[in-house]
């Protein structure tokens, strides 16, 4: 994971479709790593193997545990504790939990005697080495392990943590939106892919735009492309007042709440 660093042996329990993501953005990288995969997902845990050498598929998740001393959890949380309890781990792993609804303290509790145990907050983007990998504590060691997937982020308070995780309930909701306007313009005439297309390029280099302006809020980047009289003060006037936004606060702070966190006040 660098120069002058001896290989990382990583396991991975879980292997739905953010662990394979970043098995990817780990195999794609000049990360010095073997990866051990969990057998669950015969299709998945089958193709990563079949598509890159540093990775082996192993017949329990036991096995993975026994084999690494970094270890990724990826189980869904509606399975994960009773998984956890029936495992095996030793002192000296370090834990890296992609599972969202499960406080740290209690993953501290299931995961004894391992006593490095960190949340990390990944993306299927992880892939492509794109966008920021929010994790906590902050950790050398594990920013370090990270960087090959995408830019580190380190947090203090598992709360920031949370709020940030939330956003990613609105993933299905964005895509869905894209279609709607992809849809909106296909009915009106225009070529499907060329719909898709645009619609696709032109959220993603706003969202670009947006990431690059750093100190300048999104409130402040509306009010600029709100021009007086023009399209986008129109369809900013005729959304505001309307349930968009209210139902966008509503659906984060139900996701929040499954995070054992209380709503966002107004």
């Amino acid at each position: 994971m660098g120069e002058n660093q001896q290989s990382v042996r990583m396991g991975f329990i879980g292997t739905g479709n953010i662990a394979s993501a970043a098995v990817e953005g780990f195999c794609t990288s000049e990360a010095d790593c073997s990866i051990l995969v969990s057998p669950r997902n015969e299709v998945k845990s089958k193709g990563l193997e079949s598509r890159f050498t540093q990775v082996r598929r192993a017949r329990s998740n036991q096995e993975v545990l026994d084999g690494s001393e970094v270890v990724f959890l990826a189980l869904r949380p509606a399975v994960a504790r009773a998984e956890l309890s029936s495992l095996r781990f030793r002192e000296d792993h370090t834990v890296l939990s992609f599972i969202p609804v499960i406080p740290r303290a209690e993953l501290e509790n299931l995961v004894r005697p391992a006593s490095r145990v960190f949340k990390v907050l990944p993306l299927p983007y992880v892939a492509k080495h794109l966008g920021l990998v929010p994790f906590l504590p902050p950790d050398e060691s594990v920013a370090r392990w990270l960087r090959p997937l995408a830019e580190p982020f380190p947090l203090e308070n598992e709360r920031e943590l949370h709020l940030l995780w939330a956003i990613t309930g609105l993933i299905s909701p964005f895509f869905a939106q894209m279609e709607e306007v992809r849809n909106w313009c296909v009915a009106g005439g225009a070529d499907p892919e060329h719909a898709r297309r645009y619609t696709a390029s032109m959220y993603a280099c706003l969202a670009a735009l947006a990431e690059g302006k750093a100190g300048t809020g999104f409130g402040e980047l509306a009010r600029e492309a709100a021009t007086p009289g023009g399209l986008n003060e129109m369809a900013l006037r005729m959304i505001e007042p309307g349930s968009t936004f209210r139902d966008l606060r509503q659906a984060l702070d139900a996701i929040l709440v499954r995070f054992g966190e209380p709503p966002v006040k107004p």
